[in-house]
Order: C-alpha cells, then sequence, then structure tokens
C-alpha cells in the first residue's frame, strides 16, 4: 500500500492526447464507477455497477434496476450467450435475461456459491468466478466446485476477479491466491511461489499473440506454444518501462496496439516495447481505470472510478499541444526533413521553434536569430531543409539561411532583396524559390544551384504585374514533367516552364479567381487547388495549354467553398481542410463527396485548420492555432448505418417489442380509438441523421434529422413506417428499420357492418318494391273495376237513351220534333264516344304503346275514310313492348283526335299523315296536311287544349302552317316524368 501511494505522487510527462468522449452521470450513467464493460455483438455496450445495469445504444442510457426484476442493483458481471441472451451476475443471484423475454425479463436463481463477481460461457459449461472459489456447471447438470482451486490454508481469501477463455481453449482465473489455467483436465498456477511479486491477480486478458495478466505490482505477458499449449511468462512490465503504474486493471487490443488501463491512466505498448502514456481528458485525467472494451464501431471504451465511461472513437485521431512539447500551441508549417523526421513549426508573436517529432512527443528548437525575433506573415511552406542539409527559414526580416544547423548564425540570403518573405520552396534539382509579400512591392525569385544567386521574375517573363497586391505567391508544387505550379494568395494560378509563367486566372473556364490557399499533386500526377471561395479545383492534364478545371464545391457536398489545406492518404483520398472540418474526396467518382467529414465530433481540432501534411508511414497531420491533429487513415469501410426500433407507444401505452430493439417489430393491429402512435429509434453511430417515410402519406423521405423519434396521428388505415440512418457523408443505410400496423375503421366502415348493410338495404328495397308491385296491381285492378264498370254501366244506359231516341222519332214522327230528338241522340253518342276514350285510357290492358297505335289508327279510319280523305300511318313495329303512363296514353289519344278532327272540319286537304316515333328517351309524334292552312290570327280552344296537354307530358307541341301550304303538328315529349 505504500508503494501505492507513493506511485500516486510521483509526477510523470504525458504523452500524445486522444480525442474521446466522457459520459457521467450527468448523461444518463447512473454509477461514476464503471468496474466492467461488455460490448457485444449487436453493437449495444453495457455496464454493470452498484446502482444496476445500464445499456448505451450509441446515443442515450438506458438502466435496469430491481424494479425491473433483478434481485439486486448491484451488478458485478454480463456476458453474451449465443443464443442472444445475457448471463448476469446481480451479487450472489445468477439470471438469466431474455431481452425477447416480455414481462419476465430475468430468470434469476439463487446457487448459493457466495458473490458472484466473474462468469464465461464455454461449450455448454458456465463458469462461476465467486468469493469463495470458482465453479462450474455442465448444461443440465448441478454446479460443481473446479478442482485446484482450493481455500488457502493460511485463510486468505480464493476470490476470483477475472475469467478469460483464450483461443486454445483454456480457461484463466485471476484470482486472489493466483492466476490459474486449466486446460485437458490440467492446470497451472502462478502465484508468489513461483517467484511473483504478489499473489493478488486483478484481470486477465488475450491479445492477438499473448496472454496478458496482472498484479497490483506488475503486468505479466505470457507466451503459449501453439503445439503444446503451455504457457509461460515472456516479459514482465513495470513503471520503469513507461507504464503510468504497476497497478494495471485492464488490457485490450485496439488499432494495432495493446493497451493497459492502469491506476493511473491509459498507456500503449510501443513496437519498441516501451509503454507510452496517453493523455486522457481532463475530467478524468486523475481517476483510476477500471476497465476495457472495444465496441462495433471500433471505439475504445474506459470504465473509471468516479468518472464515469470515456469512448475514444475509432478514426485514429491524436492531438498535440504544449503537453506533448510544442513550444507553442499555434501550428504554421508541417513538414520532413531530409532525414525522414517529423517537423513542426509553431510560432506567435514572442516565440518561433522547429519542434522535431521522436514517435511519442515533440522536442522543440528555437532557431537563432540576427536579432532575435523570427516572426513573419507567413504560414505552409516557410522552411526548408535542403537536400545539401541545409535550412531556409522565411521570415518577417528575409529570408534566413543556416549552412550549419539552426543553431548557427544564419545569413541573409545573398543578392535577394530584403522584406518580408512569404514563402520558400525547393525543387527536386535543388532551385530554391521565394517569395516576397509587400502590398504594392512583390516579388518572386529562384536561386540557381549552380551559381547561388537568385534571380528576380517580372512581367516580361509573363506574370501579372507584381505591383498589385493580389499576385503575391502563397503556394509551390513541382508536377512530373518539372513544371512549376505557384498560386497567387488573391489571385489566380501561374505554371512556370521553359523559363516563362502562363497565368490561368480567367483564361481558362473554371480556373481559380479570387485566391489560392494550397496546391497538391497526388499520386496519378493530378493537381488539386485549395482555393479561397471556389472549393478545391482539380487539373489532370498538366501540359494542356489550356488546362481543364474540374470543381468540388459546396454544391457537391463539400463542407465549404474556403480551402487552406489538402492532404492525400495512401489510398488516394483527398482531404480537404477548411474552418474546423476536412472533407475527404474520392478522386475515382465523380465530383461529389464519397467519404465522410471529420469535425470535432470525431476527434479533430477545433477552430481554423491552417495546413496539411502526410507523412512516410501514411499519418494524416492538420494544423492551426488550436494545436496539432494526427489521423491514421484506415481502408475499412464506415460501419453500416442500420437503425433499430427501441419502443412503440400507442395512444401512451408502451407496447411489447425486443429491450434490445428490433429491425422489424411484429405488425400491430390497433382499435379505430388507437390513432397516436410514438415511435422511438436509433443508430449506434453517435453522427447519424435519420429520415422516416410513412406509406400512402409521405410522397418522399422526410429531410434528414437528428431527433429519434416520430409521433404520426393517422386515420384509420394500413401504413407501413420506414426509418433509415443517413451517415455525415449523406450515405443513406441500405435496410431501413420498419414498423407496420393498421388502424381498424369504425364499426360503421368494417366489412361485416357494410354487408349486413347492404343486406338490409336490399331487403328494404325488395320490400318496398313488393309494395309498389301490390299497390300497381290493385291500381290496376281498381282500373279494370272502373273501365268494366263505366263500359257496362254507364255506356249501356247511353246506349238505351240513343235507341230510345230513334223510337221516340219514329212515334212521333213530326218534323218540328227531330232537330231536338236529333241533338239528344248525337249528345248521347259523343257522350258515348268520350266514355269509350275514358274506358281505353284506365284499362290497365291497353297501358303498352302498340295499344295506343291501334286505338289512334282505329279513329283515323273511321273519320278520314268517311271523308275520303287519303291518309296513311307510319309507326313503331307492333312488337315495341314500351308501356306508357294512363296520362301519356290519354293525353296522346286526345291530341291525335283533336289534331285529326281539325284536319276533318277546317283544312279541306285531300291527303293526311301521321307518324309516330322513338328514340332513346322520347317519343315524337307528327300529323301532316296538305289542306288550306290555318288563317293568320286564328287560334281556336283545340289548339291550347293540345298546347296545355303537350306541357302535362312534359313536352313540345309545335304547330307549322302556311296559308294554302298546309299544317303540321309536331309534338315531343319524354318518355318519363309525364305528370
Amino acid at each position: 500500500m505504500v508503494q501505492l501511494l507513493v506511485s500516486l505522487l510521483v509526477s510523470f510527462g504525458w504523452g500524445e492526447q486522444l480525442p474521446m468522449v466522457v459520459l457521467s452521470v450527468r448523461d444518463g450513467l447512473p454509477a461514476g464507477t464503471v468496474p466492467r464493460i461488455l460490448a457485444d455483438s449487436k453493437g449495444y455496450v453495457w455496464f454493470p455497477h452498484s446502482e444496476g445495469l445500464t445499456r448505451f445504444d450509441g446515443n442515450s442510457f438506458h438502466s435496469f434496476t430491481k424494479a425491473d426484476g433483478l434481485p439486486s442493483d448491484r451488478i458485478y458481471d454480463i456476458i453474451e450467450r449465443s443464443d442472444g441472451a445475457y448471463w448476469i451476475a446481480a451479487k450472489e443471484h445468477l439470471c438469466l435475461f431474455d431481452p425477447q423475454g416480455g414481462k419476465r425479463r430475468f430468470r434469476c436463481e439463487s446457487p448459493g456459491l457466495g458473490e458472484i463477481h466473474a462468469l464465461l460461457q464455454q461449450d455448454g459449461v458456465l463458469w462461476c468466478g465467486t468469493e469463495r472459489g470458482l465453479w462450474r456447471r455442465k448444461e443440465g447438470s448441478a454446479w460443481e466446485p473446479v478442482p485446484g482451486v482450493k481455500p488457502d490454508p493460511s485463510g486468505r481469501s480464493m476470490a476470483v476477479r477475472r475469467l478469460l477463455k483464450d483461443r486454445h481453449g483454456a480457461v484463466w482465473a485471476a484470482t486472489f491466491s493466483g492466476l490459474y489455467r486449466f486446460h485437458d483436465d490440467k492446470f497451472n498456477r502462478w502465484s508468489r511461489a513461483e517467484g511473483f511479486q504478489d499473489d493478488y491477480f486483478v484481470t486477465v486478458n488475450e491479445t492477438p499473440s499473448a496472454i496478458w495478466a496482472a498484479t497490483q505490482t506488475e503486468l505479466l505477458q505470457f507466451a503459449v506454444d501453439d503445439e503444446l499449449g503451455d504457457a509461460r511468462v515472456a516479459v514482465r512490465y513495470g513503471r520503469a518501462d513507461g507504464l503510468p503504474s504497476e497497478y494495471v486493471t485492464d488490457v485490450r487490443f485496439w488499432q494495432g496496439s495493446v493497451w493497459a488501463a492502469t491506476f493511473r491512466g491509459l498507456a500503449r505498448l510501443l513496437p519498441s516495447g516501451k509503454w507510452q502514456a496517453l493523455e486522457l481528458d481532463h475530467a478524468i485525467r486523475s481517476l483510476p481505470l477500471e476497465s476495457l472494451a472495444t465496441d462495433s464501431q471500433g471505439s475504445l471504451w474506459l470504465g473509471t472510478d468516479g468518472g464515469g465511461a470515456a469512448r475514444l472513437p475509432g478514426t485514429g485521431f491524436s492531438q498535440f499541444t504544449e503537453a506533448d512539447g510544442l513550444l507553442v500551441r499555434k501550428v504554421w508549417a508541417i513538414m520532413e526533413d531530409k532525414k525522414g523526421e517529423m517537423i513542426v513549426i509553431t510560432k506567435d508573436a514572442d516565440e518561433y521553434a522547429v519542434n522535431r517529432f521522436d514517435g511519442l512527443r515533440f522536442h522543440p528548437v528555437r532557431p537563432a536569430s540576427p536579432d532575435g525575433h523570427l516572426w513573419g506573415w507567413s504560414w505552409s511552406q516557410i522552411a526548408v531543409n535542403s537536400r545539401a542539409g541545409e535550412w531556409w527559414l522565411a521570415t518577417g526580416r528575409g529570408l534566413l539561411h543556416y549552412e550549419a544547423g539552426l543553431l548557427s548564425r544564419p545569413t541573409l540570403a545573398a543578392n535577394l532583396r530584403a522584406g518580408s518573405v512569404s514563402r520558400v520552396f525547393e525543387e527536386r534539382g535543388g532551385a530554391i524559390w521565394a517569395s516576397i509579400y509587400e502590398v504594392s512591392n512583390n516579388g518572386l525569385f529562384r536561386r540557381d544551384p549552380a551559381t547561388g544567386r537568385f534571380r528576380s521574375f517580372t512581367e516580361a517573363d509573363g506574370l501579372p504585374s507584381l505591383k498589385d497586391a493580389t499576385t503575391a505567391a502563397s503556394c509551390f508544387v513541382e508536377d512530373q514533367h518539372g513544371q512549376i505550379w505557384i498560386g497567387l494568395l488573391n489571385g489566380g494560378l501561374l505554371r512556370y516552364r521553359n523559363g516563362r509563367f502562363d497565368q490561368f486566372s480567367g483564361k481558362a473556364a473554371g480556373a481559380p479567381e479570387h485566391g489560392v490557399r494550397a496546391l497538391l499533386l497526388d499520386r496519378r500526377g493530378r493537381l488539386w487547388i485549395g482555393t479561397a471561395s471556389q472549393g478545391v479545383l482539380r487539373v489532370d492534364d498538366l501540359q494542356a495549354d489550356a488546362p481543364v478545371f474540374t470543381a468540388y464545391d459546396r454544391s457537391s457536398g463539400l463542407s465549404g467553398d474556403f480551402v487552406s489545406a489538402l492532404a492525400e492518404d495512401l489510398h488516394g483520398r483527398i482531404y480537404a481542410a477548411g474552418a474546423g472540418s476536412v472533407d475527404s474526396l474520392d478522386p475515382g467518382q465523380p465530383p461529389r463527396l464519397q467519404l465522410r467529414r471529420l469535425t470535432t465530433a470525431d476527434g479533430m481540432i477545433s477552430g481554423k485548420l491552417r495546413v496539411a501534411f502526410r507523412d512516410r508511414h501514411g499519418a494524416l497531420w492538420f494544423g492551426g492555432d488550436q494545436g496539432l491533429c494526427r489521423i491514421i487513415p484506415r481502408e475499412d469501410p464506415a460501419p453500416e448505418t442500420s437503425i433499430l426500433i427501441h419502443s412503440i407507444h400507442v395512444n401512451g401505452e408502451r407496447q411489447p417489442i425486443s429491450d434490445l430493439g428490433e429491425l422489424e417489430p411484429a405488425r400491430l393491429s390497433l382499435e379505430t380509438s388507437q390513432r397516436q402512435i410514438l415511435v422511438e429509434f436509433g443508430g449506434f453511430r453517435h453522427d447519424l441523421r435519420y429520415q422516416t417515410l410513412l406509406s400512402g402519406v409521405d410522397a418522399e423521405w422526410s429531410a434528414p434529422s437528428t431527433v429519434r423519434n416520430v409521433f404520426l396521428s393517422v386515420t384509420p388505415g394500413v401504413y407501413e413506417l420506414l426509418i433509415r440512418g443517413v451517415s455525415p457523408d449523406g450515405t443513406a443505410g441500405s435496410r431501413p428499420a420498419r414498423v407496420r400496423f393498421s388502424v381498424a375503421p369504425p364499426v360503421w366502415q368494417r366489412w361485416w357492418f357494410l354487408a349486413l348493410a347492404a343486406a338490409a338495404l336490399l331487403g328494404a328495397g325488395y320490400w318496398i318494391h313488393i309494395l309498389v308491385l301490390q299497390r300497381k296491381l290493385a291500381i290496376e285492378r281498381t282500373r279494370s273495376v272502373i273501365a268494366t264498370d263505366l263500359h257496362d254501366d254507364i255506356g249501356s244506359s247511353l246506349a238505351r237513351i240513343s235507341v230510345l231516341s230513334d223510337v221516340l222519332r219514329a212515334q212521333l214522327g213530326a218534323p218540328e220534333h227531330s232537330p231536338v230528338i236529333d241533338q239528344i241522340a248525337t249528345s248521347a253518342r259523343d257522350v258515348m264516344e268520350r266514355m269509350n276514350d275514358i274506358v281505353w285510357a284506365i284499362d290497365p290492358r291497353q297501358d303498352t304503346l302498340p295499344d295506343v297505335v291501334a286505338r289512334i289508327r282505329r279513329f283515323a279510319s273511321d273519320v278520314f275514310d268517311a271523308k275520303s280523305i287519303q291518309w296513311s300511318f307510319q309507326a313503331p313495329p307492333v312488337s315495341t313492348e314500351l308501356t306508357l303512363s294512363l296520362a301519356q296514353r290519354r293525353h296522346l289519344l286526345l291530341i291525335f283526335k283533336e289534331a285529326i278532327h281539325n284536319i276533318v272540319r277546317h283544312s279541306q286537304c285531300q291527303t293526311a299523315e301521321l307518324r309516330i316515333e322513338l328514340d332513346a328517351a322520347a317519343l315524337h309524334a307528327r300529323i301532316k296536311d296538305d289542306g288550306s292552312g290555318i288563317p293568320v290570327g286564328v287560334r281556336g280552344r283545340g289548339l291550347s287544349s293540345m298546347h296545355n296537354r303537350a306541357v302535362q307530358l312534359g313536352g313540345r307541341l309545335e304547330v307549322t302552317s302556311t296559308p294554302g301550304g298546309g299544317t303540321e303538328v309536331s309534338l315531343r315529349f319524354p318518355l318519363t316524368g309525364a305528370a
């Protein structure tokens, strides 16, 4: 214990700082101490602790406690089974957690083994490490103690802290009485008796090439013989090897290195065999680490004692500041010297340093200065370590030449005019270029390595006017053809070949116009141009007289149109740095961003990025006012943006769903009133945005949003809600989550109700039809009775009157009585005729059109033949069975009779023509004669009567007549709707 306290008081230097996100109680993690972490195969990260069991889904925490069915809130361990369930050690209880189990999530037992601290599943055997030793149980059998792990005679604790199954199938147990290994019914034990400093083993873990175990005082690396299966201690590590503390609590393999969690922070094993301490976030910097885990997103998790958990993104980021040896934080240039060592130039108004990187830390060198001041307004290409080993520094006082190292006294470059040198650059052949920036007196110079003299270029060499503030050179690059490309600070682009300059600003379509900030020649020999307002431009044919410029800008998905630095990784991807983010472009694709955008959330330094560089090992470096960031690019594809449904609430009531979420929950069949639906979802990546699409409602996907729930208020129907994730580069997930549900219509809209209603309507219609038929039959019977009675009773009486008038005339014989008797007889016959028309009209046996035609034909024959008038009658075929109403038959007959009477009485015609025609909806009747016509102004009661009858039929009557030209009566009425 004394040694431990002393180690806590000893100071040590930190190495590089890793970007991380610290998640603590304020973020939803119930406990500050995280002794174990499990990253499962599904993507979840689990934290067993003293307040229960907590699950992290990439965005938020969800905890399980005694209220959810756990027998205790003190959870020591959790492991994942091959069937998707989990074993949980809850104090002295063992629980099986089935996420699909509904309300009974946890099925627990108390095996009586003491408090269970470690669990392991191996080929159907469950191992339990407890405070009283090691136990195992085969499936379907009872618990049995593991031979070899026996109570120590001295009474020392046999508590088992960690269990491990290695790639050889052996089981390792880290206990308070030593380290045990069980393999093929044999076991090994390592303890103080074997020469170790301590029996108290706190952890055991495996990396691809070794087994790692640790006591409170040292870290042990075991080598296992692949053929014999024997294990032996290969290396022992302590503080002297760079570990921040001898007390190592966990070991993991991550990003090609072995990482150790210690009582005083995190360390990484270097190829040299030494450990490098890493600087952690200030929130957990002083806290002991308890555990490590790597998740499906490639991140490393750290469990702390009191500070929650920290996540290190798996993007290969590291950050460096003054704590890592930089003299000042502001980075102005990144380069490699002629030996290939990393050089970072930092400066501010008071300090200037050339910082050399040894792989762990930076070591600053303050170059000698003629007057103690080297500051100048320049960045990026401000230093050259020439092939001859000399140094050239661009400063505000001129170009300094160091022939014997940076600590030697420099000289001002010979025959180069004094001024603020903004850039210096060396060709492959050794020529040195220098640019002077002085608002109205810029300069561009080239030093011939053969003569050692600088040549000053002018407008005579093809340069634009150097008196213009826009013409100061901002960057240089040499292509494979030996051409020198020069970007202008606020102007366009220059190319130097054959001793002359070509200027492309405004000369070629798409050329840079308002400033070039960076130039890069990629491995395929193409030129990339970072501009101040046009994004990134690319030139493929560098020897063309009029190069073609391809643009990547904001419309292509770029973060912004200002690009200050460019770099290329070993996989050919181009990185464009701007204000606080880096965009990665795939040159093999059309002008469109293909890879992810790197921001501070991934570990990028904040603020504007000024410079970029790729070192000989393939690492990318970015610098700015907030320090330095290193990225180790990987070829691995970005994790799939899969989405899971975490919960569904209907009218506020939670629906059954797996505690781990589901890609496609079971379909919901909801009642009419269940129309308010809340769906919560999420992906395991923290940088996702989400889109939704509701079938039958949405025509297209919603706009991407960080909101991880959607509320629906729907009408009855069948629906399918799709949800997909969108990564920062705009790539949508290939398999969306799916929620299918249906809302039942109201009772009056359901099929069975509609069927019953239809049946009822049909029944009612049939019943009404029967009633109508019965009524019609009753009316027809009544009409038949009336017609019969009229014909038999009144008809016979009128006939009797007529006969009696004839008898009376014969008996009286007096001429003076004849007119009266004739009038009686005529009236009786007239009444009889009218009565016959009424009898015919109401007789239901005369309802068809042929009956009407026959009646008219008979009447016309009686009248026309008596007057010797030639006549014709055209009517529809006798087979036409069109039924007319009583009113239609009566009015049609009487109109014909009136027209025929008028012809006989007044027309003095020789011929007459009658016609009845039918079309789809109407009857058309015409009566025409060749008589004298109707005198002008004459309108008798007969014509008025015919017009009135036509109106009652719902039709129209037209009378056409010319003096001496005959008369035509035309009637047209609809076959339905007559009065």
